[in-house]
């Protein structure tokens, strides 16, 4: 959410933090972009946002919100002719509140506390047509500025989805592994393919046997580098990479999970019907001695995952890490699952 709103940040020689207000959102691609005229160490930042952005809440309870400013509204010089905002935290602004989505009656409250904060109050059952509900925050008396357009009361928002008291438990899967649409000779060369995944577990009924996975969700890979140039035994050739694909967790729409008791507590669940599928990267490869030629190599449709998932409902939180060794200097792979019980 609020994805508007995010900016590229830069440090200078004091080690403090600043954003250039000339740069460029482009959501539809997920990608900001900058002019700048030094070097300098860069990370990406929001500007405006709710925190929590996303969160569940369970009827008749709460959750606390918060208004996070970063960057005051005062403009200055950065001495090489680009207009900056300094990343200092603000809650100094008058902030106005309101509710939509979930259905009439049905969207629970929000009660402001000073002037950057609030709490969001569950209504008392699960609204049975949509249980999301959009918390938006009108900023009124400051001005923002997007893709070079000046925004007056900005908005941001946070959604919750509305739950009833169910079990349930968040699982993230990350995984660091090789790109598996180009390998290299040289085996300290490679694409890091970084990805990540994950789904809500819900358990019903006076044995929890009644389970459900909801809140499925894929994050798009990042590869690092992006191009590569290598030896391939006569020549140099420069491989790019196009499309990242959909890493190594991807979860198709019409995948769905069966679960098993092993006893009171192990929970297994496994995919039933077919395995997920995804796309691998799409490259571009240029050699020499004429690197203006090139060739394109469309990802191919490969099995995903997750396929698997084995945890202990007794437990708050639980996590697997297996490191990736095969021998090789690729360092620093592997694949990990995260499962926090929702309180």
């Amino acid at each position: 959410a609020n994805e508007e709103y995010l900016t590229i940040a830069f440090q200078d020689t004091s080690k403090t933090w600043f954003s250039r207000i000339s740069s460029i959102i482009d959501t539809s691609i997920n990608k900001i972009s900058v002019k700048t005229k030094h070097f300098c160490s860069v990370a990406p930042s929001s500007r405006l946002r709710i925190l929590p952005g996303y969160a569940i809440v369970q009827v008749n309870k709460s959750v606390a919100l918060a208004i996070n400013i970063v960057g005051e509204t005062a403009r200055f010089n950065d001495g090489y002719g680009e207009i900056c905002v300094g990343f200092a935290n603000n809650t100094d602004f008058v902030f106005e509140w309101e509710l939509s989505g979930g259905y009439s009656g049905g969207l629970g409250r929000i009660e402001k506390k000073g002037d950057h904060a609030a709490t969001y109050f569950a209504p008392p059952s699960v609204p049975p047509d949509n249980p999301i509900v959009t918390v938006w925050a009108k900023l009124s008396n400051i001005t923002i500025t997007v893709n070079g357009q000046t925004l007056e009361a900005p908005k941001i928002k946070a959604t919750i989805r509305i739950v009833d008291n169910a079990l349930r438990f968040k699982v993230v899967f990350t995984s660091r592994m090789d790109s598996p649409s180009v390998y290299f000779k040289d085996e300290n060369t490679w694409f890091a393919e970084t990805d990540s995944s994950g789904l809500t577990v819900v358990m019903r009924g006076k044995f929890l046997t009644d389970v459900t996975v909801e809140d499925i969700w894929d994050q798009k890979p990042t590869i690092t580098p992006m191009s590569i140039t290598a030896f391939d035994g006569s020549n140099y050739c420069i491989y790019t990479i196009l499309n990242t694909g959909d890493g190594y967790y991807n979860s198709s729409p019409d995948v769905v999970w069966e679960c098993v008791f092993y006893d009171l507590s192990q929970v297994k669940m496994v995919v039933r019907n077919k395995f997920s599928t995804g796309f691998t990267p799409t490259y571009k490869r240029q050699c020499t001695p004429d690197t203006t030629i090139y060739k394109i190599f469309d990802g191919e449709e490969k099995p995903s995952y997750p396929v698997f998932l084995l945890f202990d409902v007794g437990k708050d939180y639980q996590e697997t890490y297996t490191e990736v060794t095969d021998g090789s200097n690729r360092l620093g792979r592997y694949y990990k699952t995260a499962i926090t019980k929702v309180k």
